[in-house]
């Protein structure tokens, strides 16, 4: 498709073709050029094999890929808002099953906010180190978590969304991978309503190159004092 576009766009510049045209083959292009992109972050997070591969991931990469994504869920609902922090280190983690994690909370929260309203509403991708390791923070401007379910929601077949849209191990999914990788993850309220996403993940113990293929010298273990 690129290589097409490309021809027409040479064959036209040549030509005294109407700048209607050439604006509907310029926005062309660039729609080709974010569907490889997306393709590309979907690769980066699909999950090829049941074995983990856990490595040293840079967690701004990886949220950069999955709000990629989410943005199409999120654009007639909120404004996605990154407030990265500076010199957070890596993580160690599997790049694919952390990914998943991303897109999961990020299209939870899209999904709370009612579609007609995105210029009144935000969902904010917020990290930075702490003691613990980085903390990743997914906040909505959605309704909140339904009292009934506060102490459930990581249980297996819970859902709160309608009937059909949901299957209830999302987030029992999420936690399960986040648990593996020594960290842990929470969902609360925010005071002046929405919810509040947690991830806390160890830092990514020194590498080394043996062969080009990062080596861990050795797999962090679980902070004892959350």
């Amino acid at each position: 498709m690129l290589g097409n576009l490309e021809v027409l766009e040479d064959e036209l510049r040549d030509t005294a073709s109407s700048p209607e045209v050439a604006t509907s083959l310029t926005q062309a292009r660039e729609g080709v050029h974010r569907v490889a992109r997306i393709v590309a972050d979907l690769r980066s997070i699909s999950h090829p094999g049941k074995t983990q591969d856990r490595r040293r991931v840079d967690v701004h990469l990886s949220l950069d890929a999955a709000m990629r994504i989410c943005e199409g869920e999120a654009r007639t609902r909120a404004r996605l808002v990154r407030e990265f922090g500076r010199d957070v280190p890596g993580v160690w983690a599997d790049e694919a099953q952390l990914g998943q994690v991303f897109l999961n909370l990020l299209v939870n929260a899209a999904q709370a906010i009612e579609p007609g309203s995105p210029q009144d509403n935000a969902i904010t991708v917020r990290t930075r180190r702490v003691r613990e390791g980085v903390r990743i923070e997914i906040d909505d401007t959605g309704p909140g978590i339904d009292p009934r379910f506060t102490d459930r929601l990581f249980e297996p077949f819970v859902t709160t969304k309608k009937v059909g849209e949901g299957t209830g191990l999302g987030l029992y999914v999420c936690r399960s991978i986040v648990e593996s990788m020594h960290g842990r993850i929470e969902l609360a309220p925010l005071e002046f309503g929405g919810t509040r996403a947690t991830i806390v993940l160890p830092v990514a113990a020194p590498t080394e190159d043996l062969g080009g293929t990062a080596v861990p010298i050795h797999d962090p273990t679980p902070t004892e004092d959350r």
